[in-house]
C-alpha cells in the first residue's frame, strides 16, 4: 500500500507530458482525474485505468496478440459508463 506522499508523486505529471511516475495521468471532463498503465508481452496485453475521484476503474488482461483491440473497446465502454465528476470526499 502506498502512502499519500508517494501516491501524490505518482500522480504529478511531468511538464508537457501525460506521465506521472509510472502511469499516465489525464484530466477527465467534469473534474475527475484518470490514471493508468498498460503492458504487453508477446501473446499478452494488460491495462489498468482508474478515476481518482469517483473510484471507477478497470483492470483487464488478454492472452492474444489482438488483445489491444479488445482492451480499447472495453476501456471505451467502461469510460462511457463511469462518472466524470469526483464524488469521493478525499483524494491522495
Amino acid at each position: 500500500v502506498l502512502d499519500r506522499r508517494l501516491a501524490r508523486l505518482m500522480l504529478t505529471v511531468a511538464p508537457d507530458s501525460p506521465w506521472g511516475l509510472g502511469c499516465t495521468v489525464v484530466p477527465v471532463p467534469g473534474g475527475d482525474l484518470e490514471f493508468g498503465h498498460q503492458g504487453r508481452l508477446p501473446g499478452y496485453r494488460a491495462t489498468l485505468a482508474a478515476r481518482l475521484g469517483s473510484g471507477a476503474g478497470l483492470v483487464a488482461l488478454t492472452n492474444g496478440d489482438g488483445g489491444a483491440d479488445v482492451l480499447t473497446a472495453l476501456a471505451d465502454r467502461v469510460r462511457s459508463a463511469a462518472p466524470t465528476s469526483p464524488d469521493r470526499a478525499e483524494a491522495p
